[in-house]
């Protein structure tokens, strides 16, 4: 049966890459503070942020999150200020709970500001379009960090995954969620590997990142429809996918025949509902596999993740492929 390989987030952490959105908070506010430190009047200042450090730390390039978070918030070493409110709830998010989903938090503070405005029937809807530059410049500071941070360390002899590669086909598809060019240091110089880059790649023009919120089916989205304004649903992802052929080739690869899906780092999250249920629910798909990250718990979770992509249950029931015959997803050994 054909396949088609999910790749997420997780592939390129397997490799032992920063692509956590975690990651990327902590490095471009540790880049801003360097930034600062070297500047001749102690400051640095962008589109999301400004600081004036008032008192250096030495060590700065090699401080931990936790110490590092302690000297930013406090205010006599160093002065933060948020030009950005979107940033600076998902930056607080992610100091308290350790992880953040930037898309999810979009969507979020989007609908809350939505409910705002149509309680107080002014229908202005300004505050929208200054959330559309925040998310806009919070990706470009994001595109910034994975060419200067990521792209320049996909450099790994190691191959974890080159055994799931040696078994696909012509007639089986790649469907990468990542920008980074990880997959390509499998699929380069093989003619056997098909990638559908379905969310974009870095600096190529020709298929620019996709950056948003895909839930169609969320209870709020027909309000969003129904205000009859095109800034709500400027970072709804199916109007992305409109850019490029991606989503048509998806589209004539599951319309094909019988295929199976392994999911290999991807979280099956929310902000990817209108694709994944798209492809879990087709009726040529007859199994989904995953390859889970450490345990049997992690296997549950994104079960858990999966089922929200189903309208029939049972359907779900008989696709998941059970624990005992699922795979742990490998992992990149810096020991070696």
């Amino acid at each position: 049966m054909r396949k088609l390989l999910i790749i997420g987030n997780g592939f390129d952490l397997a490799h032992g890459l920063p692509t956590s959105y975690n990651d990327f908070i902590f490095q471009y506010l540790k880049d801003a503070v360097l930034n600062a430190t070297y500047d001749a009047q102690g400051s640095f200042d962008d589109d999301n942020i400004s600081i004036i450090v008032k008192a250096q730390k030495s060590g700065l390039e090699q401080i931990d999150v936790s110490e590092f978070f302690n000297y930013i918030n406090n205010t006599n070493y160093v002065i933060l200020k948020y030009k950005n409110p979107l940033l600076e709830r998902i930056i607080d998010k992610s100091v308290i709970e350790n992880w953040v989903n930037v898309e999810l938090e979009y969507y979020a503070y989007l609908t809350g500001l939505v409910k705002e405005i149509t309680s107080a029937k002014s229908m202005d809807f300004k505050l929208i379009e200054s959330l559309n530059l925040q998310f806009k410049n919070i990706q470009i500071a994001l595109h910034n960090y994975l060419i200067k941070h990521v792209e320049t360390k996909i450099e790994f002899s190691q191959s974890p995954f080159k055994s799931i590669f040696e078994c696909l086909s012509t007639n089986d598809l790649i469907l990468n969620f990542n920008y980074t060019s990880t997959i390509r240091k499998y699929s380069d110089g093989s003619n056997n590997l098909k990638v559908n880059h379905i969310h974009g790649s870095l600096k190529d023009e020709d298929n620019p990142i996709v950056f948003g919120f895909g839930d169609e089916r969320d209870e709020y989205y027909k309000i969003l429809e129904n205000l009859n304004n095109n800034s709500l649903l400027k970072y709804i992802k199916s109007f992305m996918y409109f850019r490029t052929s991606n989503f048509l080739d998806l589209s004539n690869f599951v319309d094909s025949g019988s295929f199976k899906v392994e999911i290999i780092g991807h979280s099956c999250g929310l902000s990817d509902r209108t694709l994944l249920s798209y492809i879990f629910e087709h009726k040529e798909c007859k199994k989904i596999n995953i390859h889970y990250y450490e345990n049997q718990e992690n296997y549950i979770n994104l079960t858990q993740e999966i089922s929200r992509h189903f309208s029939n249950k049972q359907d779900m029931r008989l696709k998941i492929v059970d624990f005992q015959n699922s795979v742990r997803c490998p992992q990149y050994s810096h020991s070696t």
